[in-house]
């Protein structure tokens, strides 16, 4: 919801707690990296579209009002570039709880402050909550991951040795680039010793 149009999702948290994801009804996700954000707002704090005709029409699907039932997550590099994105749950319980658990998430001072293996992991992450409808990876998304040197990548993706594609076009099934083939892509683009290991325990 933009305060001028809504769109039905689904969202999640993956299973480690990086990302706050959310899929919409022709199988797009969008991820937001849950230590960026600021704050969580549910109830009167909640904000709610000033347009009345949006909001009749959300009030109309959840049968009730939105401010019990809206969680506004509120991201940005800082505390002044904000950014206010918001969800309306069809049950008020269901917006109070996930107000909270975002919160606790989001506050985590050993997320704020994760290893090197765990922004690697992070990343391979995100590649694989934004697969295509054919549960495949995007290209694309690792040129946008990496974008200082599309060469390099190219590069990197091909000295895979699984045969991956490295066209922006092309697509990878998510068995074929594992968190190990992750890796050596990794090795490929930045070669570092101390990432030998670095997914050992996956």
């Amino acid at each position: 919801m933009d305060g001028t149009a809504f769109s039905p999702v689904t969202m999640m948290v993956d299973p480690h707690g990086y990302f706050l994801h959310w899929m919409d009804q022709s199988k797009e996700t969008d991820c937001l990296e849950i230590t960026s954000i600021r704050d969580t707002r549910n109830g009167k704090y909640a904000k709610t579209p000033k347009n009345s005709v949006l909001r009749e029409a959300i009030e109309n699907i959840t049968g009730s009002g939105m401010e019990k039932d809206t969680v506004t997550v509120v991201t940005g590099p800082d505390l002044v570039n904000l950014v206010f994105l918001n969800f309306t749950c069809l049950v008020a319980d269901t917006a109070q709880e996930w107000t909270n658990e975002l919160f606790i998430l989001s506050t985590n001072l050993l997320a704020q402050n994760a290893s090197r293996k765990t922004f690697l992991l992070k990343a391979y992450t995100k590649l694989t909550l934004q697969l295509t409808a054919e549960e495949k990876i995007s290209v694309k998304h690792i040129y946008k991951m990496f974008p200082a040197d599309k060469k390099r990548v190219e590069t990197a993706l091909s000295n895979c040795g699984a045969g991956l594609p490295c066209g922006r076009n092309d697509s990878i099934p998510l068995t074929n680039f594992s968190p190990e083939v992750f890796l050596t892509f990794i090795q490929n683009l930045c070669p570092r010793t101390d990432t030998d290991s670095i997914f050992a325990e996956w």
